[in-house]
């Protein structure tokens, strides 16, 4: 065998080796009521470390491999051949919804000072204010719930790809944080969903010669919350 032929072969081997080796999701989706946690606890067996799965809806979604994918296929079919089984490795591609959160702080700090022992006498009084913006990405596949993480408030996203847009639902369990709780953004769009407010105050006294001094800390933070898409 010359050298061009050999080199043709390990060149196809390996096509062959990255394409079973990349990843894929499989979709399995219920019609009946049949409990999710009797298929997790069955497919056990089958299931490896590197493997993922988590629960969207009525449908169990597991993160593998393309040369695991037909072991699970050949599992479900012959276990539970009433299930709708999908692939991205097959013609499932779904498309994918990208979002940015732009969060809009406002923070404003107010002291003061002043005796209040042997007279009162105010002495002081400042106030400062910042803004800082931030921007987060979330990138998540049609209709597979997923969460972002933002100034401590966690917040559940699911996202459905329409022609003009995405249709969104979101929830959290911060108590401070207003959420606009369903709506469609179109491509192209921002939209405000929320704001936050948050008030803490801390006084203090001093003890010295010249009597005694006090002094008021009060802090503001606020925050505003939108969404776009991402181009």
């Amino acid at each position: 065998m010359n050298l061009k032929k050999f080199s043709t072969i390990i060149f196809f081997l390996l096509c062959i080796q990255n394409t079973y080796a990349e990843n894929t999701i499989l979709r399995i989706c219920m019609k009946d009521n049949l409990p999710l946690s009797q298929i997790k606890k069955d497919i056990q067996f089958i299931i490896s470390p590197e493997d993922t799965y988590q629960i969207a809806k009525n449908c169990l979604e597991i993160k593998t491999i393309q040369l695991r994918e037909t072991l699970y296929k050949k599992f479900f079919k012959q276990k539970y051949p009433r299930l709708q089984i999908h692939s991205t490795a097959d013609k499932f591609d779904r498309a994918e919804c990208k979002l940015e959160f732009i969060k809009k702080n406002r923070t404003q700090v107010k002291t003061q000072q002043a005796w209040l022992l042997p007279k009162y006498k105010n002495i002081n009084h400042r106030q400062q204010q910042g803004e800082e913006n931030i921007i987060k990405q979330l990138y998540t596949l049609d209709e597979s719930p997923a969460s972002i993480s933002i100034a401590n408030h966690k917040i559940e996203v699911f996202c459905q790809v329409r022609k003009t847009g995405y249709q969104i639902q979101l929830s959290t369990d911060s108590l401070d944080l207003s959420l606009v709780s369903k709506f469609f953004l179109k491509k192209g769009e921002t939209k405000h969903i929320g704001h936050s407010s948050k008030k803490t105050s801390k006084d203090n006294h001093q003890l010295s010669l010249g009597g005694v001094k006090w002094e008021r800390n009060e802090r503001a933070q606020n925050f505003t919350l939108f969404i776009r898409t991402k181009e």
